[in-house]
């Protein structure tokens, strides 16, 4: 009998034997290390060239004290290299910027270059800005922020325009929205100022909105007004005979009766005795005188002024029929 068993232990034996082989086989596997990752070779950019930049249109610095324009020039060509950031290493966006210096600016980018050859972007901006933008202008730049208030002529537009610009030179006065808001509601004008005030909005967009909005609505208001004047003048009527009477017109001229006085100063006038018509001065059907141009001499269908169309005669107010009297 235990002849007969021994090949069966003997293949338990090689079972386990196999079974222990397989799982120090799986436990190696699971302890191998992660295989490295593949290196990315990446490929070199090429620098950007002269004939490429000049295609962006970069501002032109011709030199000269100029706070604004100085900055405004730097603030051209970072806007430049924030786009074409891989192709503009330091030294190489020195090299891009005063390629469009001119005229006194390239004489002394000439002399400061062979001081400090290979300058890099930040320190080209320091040595620019002594130069350009020395630090007393500076000081009377945020002094200038500090005092700035709209005319009151000025536009919102052109007040908030000035600000800006002016503000970056006080950053510290403005690093928040709300420091912002309070300088800019400050400095608006007398009778727009006080109204938003009240309103107590706590943004500077929102301030400035409703400031632009009530510039708006006071020009629509004032036009209005100034119309409504323009209608508030009198003309009279065309002679009508008899009765014939003053009428009011939206023409903005004055009338005028005998004499030629102002129709709007008869109104306190008693009538005639004469003409029966209320007008100052002699009657012209007392005196004689002609009803077209008032002048002694003649009567209205001879006078001289008939033939001279380009003489201006005060206009008859008297009746048809005092007319044709004189004529007669």
């Amino acid at each position: 009998m235990e002849h007969r068993d021994e090949p069966v232990d003997r293949m338990e034996r090689m079972e386990r034997l196999l079974e222990g082989l397989l799982g120090v086989m799986n436990q190696q596997v699971h302890n191998q290390p992660p295989p490295p990752p593949a290196v990315v070779i990446a490929q070199p950019v090429a620098e950007m060239s002269i004939k490429d930049f000049q295609k962006m249109k970069p501002p032109i610095f011709e030199g000269g004290i100029d706070p604004l324009k100085a900055d405004n020039w730097i603030l051209g060509m970072e806007k430049i290299f924030a786009v074409a950031q891989a192709q503009c290493p330091e030294m190489h966006k020195v090299i891009l910027a005063t390629y469009n210096f001119e005229g006194e600016a390239y004489r002394w980018w000439l002399t400061q270059q062979e001081r400090e050859p290979n300058m890099t972007w930040i320190r080209f901006k320091e040595v620019f800005y002594e130069k350009y933008f020395p630090e007393t202008l500076k000081d009377a730049k945020v002094n200038e922020f500090i005092n700035w208030k709209q005319d009151p002529t000025m536009s919102v537009s052109e007040y908030d325009r000035i600000f800006t610009d002016l503000s970056r030179f006080a950053p510290h006065m403005v690093d928040t929205d709300a420091r912002r808001a309070r300088r800019f509601e400050a400095g608006l004008k007398d009778g727009l100022r006080e109204p938003i005030k009240l309103l107590r909005l706590h943004t500077y967009a929102d301030i400035l909105n409703v400031a632009l909005l009530s510039e708006e609505d006071r020009a629509k208001s004032k036009a209005k007004a100034e119309g409504q004047k323009r209608q508030t003048t009198f003309v009279p009527a065309r002679n009508q005979g008899v009765g014939g009477s003053f009428k009011r017109q939206n023409t903005g001229t004055s009338g005028w009766s005998q004499g030629g006085s102002s129709s709007s100063n008869n109104g306190g006038s008693r009538p005639c005795p004469k003409c029966g018509r209320a007008h100052r001065g002699q009657c012209y059907r007392d005196t004689g005188a002609c009803f077209r141009c008032g002048q002694i001499g003649h009567l209205m269908k001879d006078c001289p002024a008939m033939t001279k169309p380009n003489v201006r005669t005060p206009t008859i107010t008297t009746s048809s029929a005092q007319s044709s009297a004189r004529i007669d």
